[in-house]
Protein backbone atom coordinates (compact mmCIF):
# COMPACT_ATOMS: atom_id res chain seq x y z
CA UNK A 1 0.00 0.00 0.00
CA UNK A 2 1.46 3.47 -1.29
CA UNK A 3 1.40 5.74 1.20
CA UNK A 4 2.40 9.69 1.46
CA UNK A 5 5.14 10.63 3.98
CA UNK A 6 5.48 14.30 4.95
CA UNK A 7 8.81 15.57 7.19
CA UNK A 8 10.08 18.79 7.76
CA UNK A 9 13.53 19.09 8.10
CA UNK A 10 15.00 22.08 9.71
CA UNK A 11 18.30 23.30 9.30
CA UNK A 12 19.91 25.66 12.30
CA UNK A 13 23.33 27.23 11.96
CA UNK A 14 24.81 27.21 15.31
CA UNK A 15 25.12 30.73 17.22
CA UNK A 16 27.99 33.34 16.65
CA UNK A 17 31.20 31.19 18.28
CA UNK A 18 34.34 33.11 19.05
CA UNK A 19 35.69 31.76 15.76
CA UNK A 20 33.21 34.00 14.23
CA UNK A 21 34.48 36.78 16.27
CA UNK A 22 38.28 36.55 15.23
CA UNK A 23 37.85 36.09 11.31
CA UNK A 24 35.39 38.81 11.35
CA UNK A 25 32.77 36.80 10.07
CA UNK A 26 35.08 35.00 7.29
CA UNK A 27 32.81 31.56 6.99
CA UNK A 28 34.97 30.58 4.01
CA UNK A 29 38.76 30.06 3.84
CA UNK A 30 41.23 28.40 5.99
CA UNK A 31 43.17 30.44 8.94
CA UNK A 32 45.81 28.12 9.53
CA UNK A 33 47.84 30.30 11.97
CA UNK A 34 44.78 30.85 14.78
CA UNK A 35 43.96 28.44 16.83
CA UNK A 36 40.67 28.20 19.16
CA UNK A 37 40.13 24.36 19.34
CA UNK A 38 36.07 23.54 19.26
CA UNK A 39 35.35 27.39 19.37
CA UNK A 40 32.87 28.32 22.68
CA UNK A 41 30.20 31.08 21.80
CA UNK A 42 31.04 34.77 21.83
CA UNK A 43 28.97 37.42 24.08
CA UNK A 44 26.54 38.20 21.04
CA UNK A 45 26.65 34.32 20.39
CA UNK A 46 25.42 34.06 24.17
CA UNK A 47 22.66 36.62 23.66
CA UNK A 48 21.61 34.77 20.39
CA UNK A 49 20.91 31.23 22.77
CA UNK A 50 19.18 33.27 25.29
CA UNK A 51 16.92 34.89 22.21
CA UNK A 52 16.28 31.23 21.01
CA UNK A 53 15.21 29.59 24.41
CA UNK A 54 12.22 32.69 24.18
CA UNK A 55 11.34 31.63 20.22
CA UNK A 56 8.42 30.42 19.13
CA UNK A 57 8.40 26.13 18.79
CA UNK A 58 8.94 25.30 15.57
CA UNK A 59 5.95 23.88 13.11
CA UNK A 60 5.08 21.14 12.74
CA UNK A 61 6.31 20.50 16.88
CA UNK A 62 9.92 19.35 16.53
CA UNK A 63 10.20 15.53 17.46
CA UNK A 64 13.92 14.82 17.01
CA UNK A 65 17.14 17.00 16.80
CA UNK A 66 20.22 15.83 15.38
CA UNK A 67 23.19 18.03 16.81
CA UNK A 68 27.15 18.44 15.12
CA UNK A 69 29.05 17.28 18.33
CA UNK A 70 31.14 20.54 18.26
CA UNK A 71 30.29 23.01 21.91
CA UNK A 72 28.97 25.88 19.64
CA UNK A 73 26.21 23.20 17.84
CA UNK A 74 25.26 21.72 21.26
CA UNK A 75 24.96 24.75 22.88
CA UNK A 76 22.77 25.58 20.30
CA UNK A 77 20.74 22.98 19.96
CA UNK A 78 20.11 22.87 23.83
CA UNK A 79 18.84 26.35 23.50
CA UNK A 80 16.19 25.09 20.30
CA UNK A 81 15.45 21.98 22.37
CA UNK A 82 14.40 23.75 25.28
CA UNK A 83 12.24 26.34 23.09
CA UNK A 84 10.54 23.31 22.12
CA UNK A 85 9.63 21.30 25.37
CA UNK A 86 12.58 20.39 26.41
CA UNK A 87 14.62 17.10 27.04
CA UNK A 88 11.41 15.22 27.96
CA UNK A 89 9.66 16.19 24.85
CA UNK A 90 12.51 16.18 22.25
CA UNK A 91 14.86 14.11 21.84
CA UNK A 92 18.22 14.80 20.66
CA UNK A 93 21.48 13.05 19.39
CA UNK A 94 24.90 13.84 18.49
CA UNK A 95 25.39 13.26 14.58
CA UNK A 96 28.98 13.32 13.62
CA UNK A 97 28.68 13.49 10.12
CA UNK A 98 26.97 17.06 10.60
CA UNK A 99 30.41 18.64 12.06
CA UNK A 100 32.19 21.35 9.85
CA UNK A 101 34.10 21.09 7.08
CA UNK A 102 37.51 20.29 8.66
CA UNK A 103 40.12 23.46 7.75
CA UNK A 104 40.65 25.43 10.81
CA UNK A 105 41.50 24.56 14.53
CA UNK A 106 38.32 25.96 15.46
CA UNK A 107 36.69 22.49 13.88
CA UNK A 108 38.46 20.00 15.83
CA UNK A 109 36.57 18.58 18.66
CA UNK A 110 37.10 17.56 22.31
CA UNK A 111 36.73 13.72 23.44
CA UNK A 112 33.35 12.26 24.07
CA UNK A 113 33.49 11.47 27.45
CA UNK A 114 34.68 14.93 28.37
CA UNK A 115 31.87 16.39 26.19
CA UNK A 116 29.30 14.64 27.99
CA UNK A 117 30.54 15.82 31.59
CA UNK A 118 29.98 19.11 30.23
CA UNK A 119 26.32 18.35 28.78
CA UNK A 120 25.24 15.27 30.88
CA UNK A 121 23.11 12.81 29.63
CA UNK A 122 20.35 13.84 28.04
CA UNK A 123 22.05 14.10 24.86
CA UNK A 124 22.22 10.59 23.37
CA UNK A 125 25.45 9.08 21.76
CA UNK A 126 28.11 11.19 23.26
CA UNK A 127 29.35 8.43 25.57
CA UNK A 128 30.36 6.15 21.93
CA UNK A 129 31.24 9.16 20.51
CA UNK A 130 35.14 8.08 20.97
CA UNK A 131 38.49 10.30 21.43
CA UNK A 132 38.78 11.73 17.68
CA UNK A 133 35.82 11.38 16.15
CA UNK A 134 36.18 14.76 13.88
CA UNK A 135 37.53 14.44 10.53
CA UNK A 136 41.56 13.47 11.03
CA UNK A 137 44.41 14.50 8.79
CA UNK A 138 47.58 12.52 7.85
CA UNK A 139 49.64 11.84 10.55
CA UNK A 140 52.52 12.56 7.88
CA UNK A 141 53.57 15.86 6.47
CA UNK A 142 53.93 15.86 2.67
CA UNK A 143 57.27 14.29 2.49
CA UNK A 144 56.67 11.59 4.64
CA UNK A 145 58.06 13.02 8.26
CA UNK A 146 55.84 12.62 11.09
CA UNK A 147 54.17 15.83 12.66
CA UNK A 148 54.71 16.01 16.34
CA UNK A 149 51.66 16.81 18.86
CA UNK A 150 47.97 17.43 17.21
CA UNK A 151 48.50 15.85 13.76
CA UNK A 152 45.36 17.36 12.69
CA UNK A 153 46.56 20.63 14.43
CA UNK A 154 49.74 20.92 12.49
CA UNK A 155 48.21 19.82 8.98
CA UNK A 156 46.05 22.59 9.66
CA UNK A 157 48.66 25.21 10.57
CA UNK A 158 50.40 23.96 7.07
CA UNK A 159 47.43 24.67 5.32
CA UNK A 160 45.92 20.99 5.42
CA UNK A 161 41.80 20.49 4.97
CA UNK A 162 39.68 17.79 4.72
CA UNK A 163 39.45 16.81 1.40
CA UNK A 164 35.91 17.79 -0.36
CA UNK A 165 35.07 14.54 -1.26
CA UNK A 166 35.27 13.55 2.40
CA UNK A 167 32.53 16.54 3.33
CA UNK A 168 30.66 15.22 0.18
CA UNK A 169 30.39 11.61 1.28
CA UNK A 170 29.37 12.27 5.12
CA UNK A 171 26.80 15.05 3.55
CA UNK A 172 25.36 12.55 1.08
CA UNK A 173 24.76 9.88 3.99
CA UNK A 174 23.56 12.55 6.52
CA UNK A 175 20.78 13.28 3.95
CA UNK A 176 20.32 9.53 3.65
CA UNK A 177 19.69 9.15 7.03
CA UNK A 178 17.45 12.07 6.62
CA UNK A 179 15.03 11.18 3.89
CA UNK A 180 14.85 7.25 4.51
CA UNK A 181 15.05 7.00 8.42
CA UNK A 182 13.36 7.88 11.63
CA UNK A 183 9.81 6.61 9.55
CA UNK A 184 7.66 7.71 12.41
CA UNK A 185 9.09 11.40 13.14
CA UNK A 186 8.13 13.80 10.45
CA UNK A 187 9.86 17.41 11.74
CA UNK A 188 13.56 16.78 12.54
CA UNK A 189 15.83 19.74 13.73
CA UNK A 190 19.87 19.24 12.24
CA UNK A 191 21.80 22.04 14.05
CA UNK A 192 25.42 22.30 12.35
CA UNK A 193 27.37 24.60 10.59
CA UNK A 194 27.58 26.95 7.87
CA UNK A 195 29.20 25.29 5.28
CA UNK A 196 28.26 21.56 6.06
CA UNK A 197 24.93 23.41 6.15
CA UNK A 198 25.28 24.51 2.99
CA UNK A 199 26.67 21.13 0.98
CA UNK A 200 23.78 19.19 2.85
CA UNK A 201 21.00 21.78 1.42
CA UNK A 202 22.43 21.82 -1.81
CA UNK A 203 22.63 17.84 -1.97
CA UNK A 204 18.81 18.01 -0.69
CA UNK A 205 17.50 20.36 -3.16
CA UNK A 206 19.32 18.91 -6.10
CA UNK A 207 17.53 15.37 -5.31
CA UNK A 208 14.42 17.22 -4.61
CA UNK A 209 14.57 18.80 -8.27
CA UNK A 210 15.54 15.11 -9.93
CA UNK A 211 12.61 13.48 -8.09
CA UNK A 212 9.81 16.00 -8.85
CA UNK A 213 11.46 15.80 -12.62
CA UNK A 214 11.11 12.19 -12.43
CA UNK A 215 7.22 12.19 -11.51
CA UNK A 216 6.67 14.80 -14.05
CA UNK A 217 6.24 17.51 -11.54
CA UNK A 218 3.50 15.31 -10.03
CA UNK A 219 4.73 14.25 -6.02
CA UNK A 220 1.94 11.73 -6.16
CA UNK A 221 3.28 9.60 -8.57
CA UNK A 222 6.15 8.31 -6.28
CA UNK A 223 9.47 9.52 -5.46
CA UNK A 224 10.16 12.58 -3.43
CA UNK A 225 8.97 16.46 -3.97
CA UNK A 226 8.66 19.37 -2.08
CA UNK A 227 10.09 22.72 -1.53
CA UNK A 228 13.57 23.16 -3.89
CA UNK A 229 11.98 21.86 -7.17
CA UNK A 230 13.51 24.14 -9.32
CA UNK A 231 17.20 25.03 -9.31
CA UNK A 232 17.79 27.71 -7.16
CA UNK A 233 21.32 28.68 -5.42
CA UNK A 234 21.61 28.10 -1.96
CA UNK A 235 22.20 30.55 0.58
CA UNK A 236 24.60 30.41 3.62
CA UNK A 237 22.42 30.62 6.50
CA UNK A 238 23.12 33.25 9.34
CA UNK A 239 23.92 32.38 13.06
CA UNK A 240 20.90 30.79 14.64
CA UNK A 241 18.81 31.04 11.13
CA UNK A 242 16.25 28.71 10.80
CA UNK A 243 15.67 26.85 7.56
CA UNK A 244 12.82 24.75 7.15
CA UNK A 245 12.21 22.61 3.88
CA UNK A 246 9.23 20.22 3.50
CA UNK A 247 9.23 16.67 1.96
CA UNK A 248 7.12 14.75 0.65
CA UNK A 249 7.58 11.39 -0.01
CA UNK A 250 5.59 7.74 -1.23
CA UNK A 251 6.17 5.49 0.64
CA UNK A 252 5.32 1.45 0.32
CA UNK A 253 3.92 -0.21 3.34
CA UNK A 254 3.27 -3.79 3.05
CA UNK A 255 0.05 -5.52 4.00
CA UNK A 256 -0.66 -7.41 6.80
Amino acid sequence: MALLRRRTLHLVRHAESNWNVLTAGEHIGAHPHLIDVDSDLSPKGEAQIEALHQAAPLAPPLELILASPLRRALRTAVALRDANGGAAAVPMRVEPRATEWLENSCDCGRPGVEIQRDFGDSIQGLAELGDSWWPQLPKEDAFGHPRGGSATLAALASGGREPAASVDLRCSQLLDSLLYEFPQTSSIAVVAHCMVLHKLETMLRQHLTLNAAAAGGDSSSGGSSGSGGSVVDVEYLDNTEVRSIVIESVVNEEMD
